[in-house]
């Protein structure tokens, strides 16, 4: 089958599966153009898919790694449910492994701790479903800082999921990966020279995740 081909064949059914689930209605503008975007992207072997929200979306993974398995799978303003939404696309390739760090926008939004999980589990169980080999990288949130910006959530909410993702890791038998408490200052905030907003991060801090999970990335 050609790519072409392949590609053409992944558009038409991931249009199909968004337009019959209402799923474009209930997005912005912004989250179907990008989810339509990677609708239509190729499937390859041995992807290895960093899932995730803006703080995802706004790293060059492929060449921070130098990976061309490398794939980003961000979406800025994205949340659990949205992932699982958009979550066919990811698993149809057999990726090799998804990195997937989520939630901070569920926070901002009020969304209990409960239904966060609930919907990491969904996410997790699809994966091990749809794409049985796919090996399953769970990612903290990061922390954020409420002095130099307004992140619309607090640093012992953030503390709250990330535990609550720990233990959901554990049950799972799935690596936990803590970037939280890499990112913080003193006063157990996101430190200020990794952030210009208290939410999003800069070069510095992709330099410090990419420090933590490189082992994870490239074996």
């Amino acid at each position: 089958m050609s790519q072409s081909f392949q590609s053409k064949t992944k558009f038409v059914f991931g249009l199909i599966i968004i337009f019959t689930s209402g799923t474009f209605a209930q997005h912005s503008a912004y989250w179907n153009q990008k989810a339509s975007m990677y609708s239509v992207l190729p499937n390859e072997p041995n992807e290895i898919i960093f899932l995730g929200d803006s703080i995802t979306d706004r790293c060059e993974w492929f060449e921070l790694f130098s990976n061309p398995n490398v794939k980003n799978r961000g979406l800025s303003g994205d949340k659990t449910s949205g992932v699982l939404d958009r979550l066919s696309e990811v698993t149809e390739s057999n990726p090799a492994k998804v990195l997937l760090m989520i939630g901070v926008n569920d926070l901002r939004h009020n969304v209990s701790d409960s239904s966060i999980v609930g919907n990491y589990h969904k996410i997790i169980e699809k994966i091990e479903t749809d794409s049985p080999d796919t090996k399953i990288i769970l990612q903290s949130v990061l922390p954020v800082n409420n002095d130099i910006g307004e992140p619309k959530t607090t640093n012992p909410k953030v503390n709250s999921l990330n535990n609550s993702i720990k233990e959901l890791a554990l049950s799972f038998k799935i690596p936990f990966l803590d970037i939280n408490s890499n990112l913080l200052n003193e006063f157990g905030q996101l430190d200020a020279k990794y952030s210009e907003d208290g939410l999003h991060i800069n070069g510095a801090a992709y330099l410090v995740w990419k420090s933590v999970i490189e082992d994870y990335v490239n074996n």
